[in-house]
């Protein structure tokens, strides 16, 4: 029989039904979780340099195509987020009276798009796959560092900076690691694999804060560990009791604040005889702050510009450079995210800034009290790391801070498909499920619309 193809019959092009089967089998690739993947580990490590901020662009991009191609929903449900991209815009803005238009319009537009990737990546997968693949990205990090052989100075000797290039970075990425490790661990619904691989990185994440020499993120992964623990518990008393506990604890915050003096003389005592620290090197940000209050009473209500003072190359950055002893005003800020955003913004772009961090935390612990689960649990625990760290250090910045926008998408937004955010359940007659029928099915459950009587 002859095998030679017949040259004579025309090309038909593949069905419509064709090219939907093959849309279909791409579109259920788990392409998002890559891509997200790599931007969580693209924007943790700093070893890179320019060229990880270039693919980190790109698989964002990627990331986005996917989207607009496959789930356009999705793609179109983007643009509703608008009302967090506030600051960027603001920021961009500045660049219209800033004493630097040009770096104020480029730092605004690099906000923009950073936010822009944290409120993509928040969207393309589920919040479980999220605390997944923020975990496995972390971890990635963290391990390379180990076998890196990269270390940096510090005040009780060289101490392990990997792929971050910062022992403060390193540090924190260890107290991330920390706090993933266990919401994966606790969290029966992650593939059992990365349940596995979190018993490990938890010594790792350990080993890291101890050898580290820093104190602030030692400090803040004691605090979020118990928010996320205490957070992980509340599954275990009904919306009443739950609701009783968080009373409880917001009527118990006054006294702290009132007790601030006596706290704060027994957290520096800790860092001095515990963690083995001098409060002199860290007393010495009061400089930085009272340059950066004159520079807020020289223009009060929309700041300098963007990023417009240190990047800017302005006489008063310089000399604050000059001062501290520093060369390059990029990586360089005043320490105190409130005062930096008034800095550069004012008082108006700091009252942006206030008040989205008030309206997350809100939404975000009234999510964590209504539907608790261990990663919106992990979601809280993050965003209480990042509000204790926006006195003494800069929170929002341009590319890598997408965590602050993910936490934020997550606070306002009730999830798609996600069972743990179906309030009620219905049997396949139709009739609601009460509560000990829903706690059975609670890893698989099955949402079906009542049957629809005939007229």
């Amino acid at each position: 029989m002859s095998t030679r193809p017949d040259l004579n019959r025309t090309f038909e092009p593949p069905s419509r039904n064709r090219r939907a089967s093959i849309a279909q089998s791409v579109a259920q690739l788990p392409i998002p979780q890559v891509l997200v993947l790599a931007i969580f580990f693209l924007s943790t490590q700093q070893i890179l340099g320019p060229m990880g901020i270039v693919l980190q662009l790109a698989a964002s991009g990627l990331l986005l195509l996917h989207l607009a191609l496959f789930k356009p929903r999705v793609f179109v449900g983007l643009f509703k987020w608008w009302p967090l991209m506030l600051l960027p815009i603001f920021a961009m803005a500045s660049a219209a009276w800033s004493v630097a238009p040009a770096v104020s319009l480029r730092y605004g537009f690099q906000f923009f798009i950073t936010g822009v990737i944290g409120i993509t990546v928040a969207r393309a997968v589920t919040p479980r796959q999220y605390v997944g693949l923020l975990f496995a990205a972390v971890a990635l990090v963290c391990v390379g560092s180990l076998f890196s052989g990269r270390y940096g100075p510090a005040q009780t000797g060289a101490v392990i900076i990997g792929l971050f290039g910062s022992k403060n970075e390193m540090a924190y990425a260890a107290q991330l690691l920390l706090t993933t490790s266990l919401a994966v661990l606790i969290d029966r619904g992650q593939p059992i694999g990365l349940r596995l691989s979190s018993l490990p990185s938890v010594l790792l994440s350990i080993f890291f804060l101890v050898t580290g020499s820093a104190a602030g993120a030692t400090l803040t992964a004691v605090g979020g560990v118990a928010v996320l623990l205490a957070m992980s518990t509340l599954h275990i008393f009904k919306l009443r009791g739950r609701l009783v506990i968080v009373l409880m604890v917001l009527v118990m915050i006054p006294p702290f604040i009132m007790a601030r003096d006596q706290l704060v003389a027994r957290a520096n005592v800790f860092v001095e005889d515990v963690l083995d620290r001098d409060l002199k090197d860290l007393s010495g940000r009061a400089y930085l702050w009272a340059r950066a209050d004159e520079l807020i009473r020289e223009r009060p209500v929309l700041g300098h510009g963007f990023r417009a003072i240190f990047v800017g190359d302005t006489v008063e950055g310089r000399g604050i450079l000059s001062r501290v002893g520093q060369i390059d005003g990029r990586a360089f800020h005043f320490h105190s995210s409130y005062r930096e955003v008034a800095v550069d913004m004012g008082f108006t772009g700091l009252a942006i800034f206030c008040l989205t961090l008030l309206l997350t935390f809100i939404a975000l612990l009234r999510a964590v009290v209504m539907h608790p689960t261990p990663a919106y649990a992990l979601f809280l625990s993050i965003y209480c790391v990042i509000l204790a760290k926006t006195p003494a250090e800069l929170v929002i910045g341009t590319f890598g801070q997408t965590l602050f926008f993910g936490m934020s998408v997550w606070a306002f937004s009730k999830p798609e498909g996600n069972p743990q955010w179906q309030s009620r359940s219905y049997a396949s007659d139709g009739a609601p499920l009460g509560r000990r029928s829903q706690r059975r099915i609670v890893h698989h459950p099955v949402r079906v619309a009542p049957p629809i009587r005939p007229r």
